[in-house]
């Protein structure tokens, strides 16, 4: 099964709860984390869930795949998440404070950078 999502919409606590579910049922679980895996849809290990953020919208999903497809209804908190999550990692040390107005402006030129990628989610 394919779990589908725009970055910080929940991908993670998705994989945990699954993890446990399975866990207390006595059940396999395996993970296909994709990009630290095999790179591939499906999976070439043929792990039973696999992560995946589309992130060049070419995803090749047919009729009956069964998905888990993860995203914010809201672009702007959705958008606003990702780009903490980016900005966190390019400068680990500075915390995000929107009264900066660099760091708002940064904010703003994300969002438009990356509005069309939420579109096309």
């Amino acid at each position: 099964m394919l779990i589908i999502s725009f970055p910080r919409s929940g991908q993670n606590l998705l994989h945990r709860l699954l993890k446990h579910i399975y866990k207390y049922y006595h059940l396999s679980y395996t993970y296909c984390e994709f990009y630290d895996c095999c790179n591939h849809v499906p999976c070439l290990q043929k792990k039973q869930f696999q992560k995946n953020h589309d992130f060049d919208l070419k995803l090749d999903i047919h009729k009956n795949d069964k998905l888990f497809v993860l995203y914010r209804g809201n672009k702007i908190s959705q958008l606003e998440a990702f780009f903490r999550f980016h900005y966190s990692k390019k400068y680990p040390n500075v915390n995000i404070n929107y009264d900066n107005p660099a760091i708002f402006n940064d904010l703003i030129q994300f969002i438009h950078n990356h509005s069309h990628y939420y579109d096309g989610f």
